[in-house]
């Protein structure tokens, strides 16, 4: 661990072409982003060389674990090919004029890191299935993203806007749920509220202060479950007031090759009640 600090501290350049190297798109980074990598490096590499275990996972973690084998696996290779995937697909899928705001969530998402390194949720994780929900809009035949990041007039933003086939403006904003502990809820319904208080809670937030959403005909909340072990057991509710259905983020292999992807999570979970994930 040592030998790579020392690296860090003496070599960064070289360390940065290696970055690039493994994660093409960190090239749009600038002096004062790659600044911030290499201090979110040295705090986490020192923890590490501690013997800490660090729960909240930030995106260099994942490059530093392939680049240096630190726990040798093959998911921090197939996780790394299928982010690099993720990105080209989103920019190839995306109009051209949302591709400053695109790059801007990517820029976010390999330079923020967690004050709080041991308790476990991920700042980064936000900006990924930003990701993801673009991605995942991409695909659908009845809805176009026409604007990312829009901002209200009480001055909270919303995550994306799209439109869809009848000409309807339906706001999106990505909600992250992670740490859902499956031990703390009892059943189904339990699951539910807990769910549904998440949703409001953010829905409340996002349209503080406002008597209307002007030039929005609707606005949801997509709720992005972290899996966690045990969630199998629940089967979560499929229509929630001011949300979409309840998804999940997971790596998924379509016959040919791995993909990143958010799917439903009641599908999603029923695959892993038969055996047919494997991450």
């Amino acid at each position: 661990m040592n030998d790579i600090i020392t690296q860090i501290n003496d070599n960064f350049e070289v360390l940065k072409s290696i970055l690039i190297s493994t994660v093409p798109k960190m090239d749009i980074l600038k002096p004062r982003e790659w600044d911030k990598i290499k201090k979110h490096l040295k705090d986490r590499l020192s923890k590490l060389d501690k013997g800490e275990i660090i729960t909240s996972s930030i995106f260099i973690d994942y490059v530093i674990h392939k680049i240096y084998n630190l726990k040798p696996n093959d998911k921090y290779e197939r996780w790394i090919d299928v982010f690099n995937d993720l990105v080209d697909r989103v920019l190839k899928d995306s109009d051209e004029t949302l591709h400053n705001k695109i790059e801007d969530i990517i820029r976010n998402l390999f330079t923020t890191g967690d004050n709080n390194m041991f308790g476990g949720n991920s700042d980064f994780k936000n900006r990924l299935n930003e990701l993801l929900a673009i991605d995942y809009f991409n695909q659908c035949d009845k809805v176009k993203i026409i604007e990312i990041e829009k901002k209200l007039a009480n001055n909270k933003s919303i995550d994306l806007i799209l439109r869809n086939s009848s000409g309807k403006t339906i706001g999106v904003e990505i909600l992250t749920l992670q740490n859902i502990d499956p031990q703390k809820q009892e059943d189904d319904e339990s699951m539910s509220d807990f769910i549904w208080e998440r949703i409001k809670r953010k829905y409340e937030d996002k349209t503080k202060q406002l008597t209307e959403i002007k030039d929005l005909e609707d606005l949801l909340i997509m709720p992005i479950v972290e899996y966690a072990e045990g969630l199998e057991k629940f089967n979560f509710p499929t229509n929630m007031q001011y949300a979409t259905h309840i998804m999940c983020s997971h790596l998924n292999n379509n016959g040919n090759k791995w993909e990143m992807i958010i799917s439903n999570i009641n599908q999603y979970l029923a695959m892993r009640r038969e055996g047919k994930i494997d991450e």
